[in-house]
């Protein structure tokens, strides 16, 4: 990872932390949120808004899922990449 990359990222995750209404101990969550989102503009060339509506998306798909076990947790981890990936129509 660049330096650049990692200050991006490093913005980012503050970014969403600040979004989150700055709790504590959720470091490594806003962290690779913002990694996922910032892979996601680089390799797609997606903006903020459609990465977080298809994070959205993968989050509903989850818990709508046949057998699927609710969360307790109201802000669950982010999707990968992949899951992502998964929700963009070929």
């Amino acid at each position: 990872m660049t330096e650049s990359e990692e200050d991006r990222i490093r913005m980012r995750a503050y970014e969403i932390w600040q979004a989150m209404g700055c709790p504590e101990g959720r470091e490594l969550d806003t962290w690779l949120l913002a990694q996922i989102e910032i892979a996601a503009q680089d390799a797609y060339g997606l903006e903020a808004g459609d990465i977080r509506a298809m994070q959205q998306t993968v989050v509903a798909n989850a818990a709508a899922a046949p057998g699927a076990m609710p969360s307790a947790d109201p802000d669950p981890a982010p999707p990968t990449l992949r899951q992502l990936k998964a929700t963009v129509a070929d």
